[in-house]
């Protein structure tokens, strides 16, 4: 009988130890879930953090690295032209009065203008990708350096990879290359410390 009870007791204190040690695991392991589930999504957005940064930055680099090669593109378009004239295209073809919307434009205008008359530097231009020139219809009149005139000559306006026209700068009192500009990510000519220009 002793024995009896003492196994019958024994198998309470077990039991009521079992019952007691599930439900403490059971809470343990339901708070332990809650915090490794908050650890995993904290986790989760700082990855998605970085992914984001990393493919933001890399879109930025992709457009620079094609502003780039567009303008290693028109320096040897530009060469090209001094070596068939002697000279560089002047920036000031097109006259000020033409309508355009800015200096940056009808400089631009006047850049495609004359690199177009000369065969090898026309030729870049077939190199260029499309989204790097913007092709509507626009005409404009001109004389260029040979005395001849052009009226109503189609040109296009060469554009950086955030769509922003080129500026193209040259001074022929000044004996040193020409200069083209991308205003860059910002397509601000005036804030300066994101341009791209081919003195880089």
């Amino acid at each position: 009988r002793e024995i009896r009870s003492y196994l019958t007791d024994s198998t309470h204190r077990i039991r009521s130890y079992l019952t007691g040690s599930t439900h403490q695991i059971r809470s343990y392991l339901t708070g332990f879930t809650l915090v490794e589930v908050l650890i995993v999504i904290v986790f989760i957005l700082v990855l998605v953090s970085i992914v984001l940064m990393a493919t933001s930055s890399g879109r930025l680099s992709s457009e620079e690295q094609l502003t780039r090669a567009t303008i290693e593109l028109l320096d040897t378009a530009l060469q090209e032209y001094y070596d068939y004239t002697d000279e560089f295209p002047r920036p000031d073809l097109i006259e000020s009065d033409t309508a355009f919307d800015s200096d940056y434009s009808r400089h631009n205008a006047s850049l495609y203008a004359q690199l177009n008359l000369v065969p090898d530097s026309k030729k870049i231009f077939g190199r260029l990708p499309d989204s790097q020139i913007d092709n509507k219809d626009r005409w404009v009149s001109f004389t260029d350096r040979w005395g001849t005139s052009h009226d109503q000559e189609r040109y296009l306006l060469i554009l950086d990879a955030w769509g922003t026209v080129f500026n193209y700068l040259y001074d022929e009192n000044v004996n040193t290359f020409p200069v083209i500009i991308s205003a860059g990510p910002d397509r601000n000519f005036e804030t300066t410390a994101d341009n791209i220009d081919n003195r880089d």
